[in-house]
């Protein structure tokens, strides 16, 4: 599940601390989109959509944005 994407390495750790304090076991995945790189924020490797579905409410106050379940 994708939390957020940032566009500073810094503002990716920052939330990704955040997470690992409430021991949330979360990764950040740099990627480059239209020239510019993202640091984007993850969590789980989840066997079904109805398993990340049920982090939700968990992860939600984590983020301003709105999570977003990744199909990889």
């Amino acid at each position: 599940m994708q939390l957020a994407a940032f566009p500073t390495d810094g503002e990716a750790k920052a939330l990704l601390a955040a997470l690992r304090g409430a021991d949330i076991d979360a990764f950040t995945m740099e990627t480059v989109v239209r020239g510019q790189t993202w640091y984007r924020v993850r969590v789980g490797n989840f066997h079904t959509r109805s398993d990340a579905e049920r982090w939700l409410p968990v992860l939600t106050p984590f983020t301003s944005f709105e999570p977003m379940v990744m199909r990889d």
